[in-house]
Order: structure tokens, then C-alpha cells, then sequence
């Protein structure tokens, strides 16, 4: 529920580790690759194994369309970050950017577990790999509508090694709203 990613995202301190707030308007799920070939669905804050969230995942959208209509029409960025780097302890690279795409698309006529679909990636997938030994990382998976003009404005940010890359700042300098939806696992 929007409810529990909210609740979520406070209690494991991502507010204010990451946002400001978080007040999301629809529910963001992951479903990584098994090694079955079926996929399993990631639940907020669950400790995953490296190994189970190598492969880039699929995303879906759940929302109320008679509450927020709008969103099977609005074009979205999603933003993957790491703010635990190296260590939760000792978080000087952060934040480290797992995954940067837009253009994103709700796709089909559902509006529950609606595919989105993507046609820009910015910074592609970049499987977490905390180091050995580390507390688990929270990583945490960030959707928004795109705004104007994002993509011009987005790229020169981008820093090429991904370390250190000031989430709060390029939320501001590329005109990012509050996230519409999020959700977070941890691994380490």
C-alpha cells in the first residue's frame, strides 16, 4: 500500500537519509529473475543475496486509476540510489546510482502490477555489490514524473563512475518533483 511504502521509507530512515518526504500516490514493485527462470517479486525491505539481484529487474506500477487517472498517461523517471556507501556507517561515496532511466511508460490498460516500460536509460543497471563485510545497504528505487526538459538537464550530471553522486542536488537541478512511488530492499 502507498501507506506502508510511506511508513516504510520513514522507519528505515530513508526520510530524510534520501527525500525530504515521502508521500507516494501508488505502489512500486521489483520482480528480479530466479534461478528457476521464474521471477520473484522483492517486498519492501527485505535483506536480499547479491547473487538473487544480479540480472536487472522488472518494474510495475500499482495505482487507483478513478484516484489518480493521470498516471497511466504521464511519462516518469526512475532513479535507483545507494546512500549507504561504503558503509552504513561510514557513507562517504554516497550516494552511488544504481540506475537512472527515462521516459518511462506505464504499459497496457492494468492498473495493478502495470508493466512500465523504458526507452532512455541514462545510467543503466548497475547490480549492487556491497563490500564484504558491510552492514546491509538500503537500495532504494525512486519513480517521479518526469518533468520538462529532464533528460538535456539530467545527463551532464551524471557522473561516470556513479560514486558520490548528490541525489538531493540533481533532484533540484533537473526539476524533480516528490517521487509518485518507491520501495527499498537492502543487501550486504
Amino acid at each position: 500500500t502507498t501507506a506502508g511504502a510511506q511508513g516504510g521509507f520513514e522507519a528505515a530512515g530513508l526520510v530524510p537519509d534520501v527525500l525530504p518526504s515521502f508521500d507516494p500516490i501508488a505502489v512500486l514493485d521489483i520482480s528480479y529473475p530466479s534461478i528457476n527462470g521464474s521471477n520473484f517479486l522483492v517486498r519492501m525491505n527485505e535483506n536480499m543475496s547479491v547473487p538473487s539481484i544480479g540480472p536487472a529487474p522488472q518494474i510495475f506500477l500499482s495505482f487507483n486509476r478513478s484516484v489518480v487517472p493521470h498516471l497511466a498517461d504521464e511519462t516518469f523517471t526512475l532513479i535507483t540510489v545507494d546512500p549507504d556507501a561504503p558503509t552504513p556507517q561510514n557513507t562517504s561515496i554516497s550516494d552511488v546510482l544504481h540506475l537512472l532511466i527515462a521516459n518511462v511508460r506505464v504499459t497496457g490498460h492494468l492498473d495493478t502490477f502495470a508493466p512500465l516500460s523504458n526507452t532512455t536509460a541514462l545510467a543503466p543497471y548497475l547490480s549492487p555489490t556491497p563490500p564484504v563485510g558491510s552492514d546491509p545497504h538500503r537500495y532504494t528505487w525512486m519513480l517521479f514524473v518526469q518533468p520538462r526538459g529532464f533528460v538535456e538537464a539530467a545527463t551532464p550530471l551524471i557522473p561516470a563512475d556513479r560514486i558520490s553522486f548528490n541525489f538531493t542536488t540533481f533532484r533540484k537541478a533537473t526539476g524533480l518533483g516528490s517521487p509518485v512511488a518507491g520501495t527499498f530492499f537492502r543487501s550486504g
